[in-house]
């Protein structure tokens, strides 16, 4: 994510410098849950398991995120 984040910050940069516009910056925070199967697929026999019939474990994230809004000032 750093990258995407170096490249919408340098975005506003340019914006701000050229005088016209002006440019909001907004840090998010978004708390998540990722469904993560406890299980290979598969049964002790070598079976294949149903999607619907396999174990799911809910792991919580965080995501961060930069919002950049510019507007052209008349």
């Amino acid at each position: 994510m750093g990258k995407a984040v170096f490249k919408t910050l340098s975005v506003a940069a340019h914006f701000e410098a050229m005088g016209d516009y002006k440019v909001e910056l907004f840090t998010k925070t978004l708390d998540v849950l990722d469904e993560m199967y406890t299980d290979d697929g598969q049964d002790e026999d070598g079976n294949m398991i149903d999607k619907n019939d396999r174990e799911v474990k809910l792991t919580p994230r965080t995501l961060s995120g930069v919002e950049v809004r510019i507007c052209f000032m008349q």
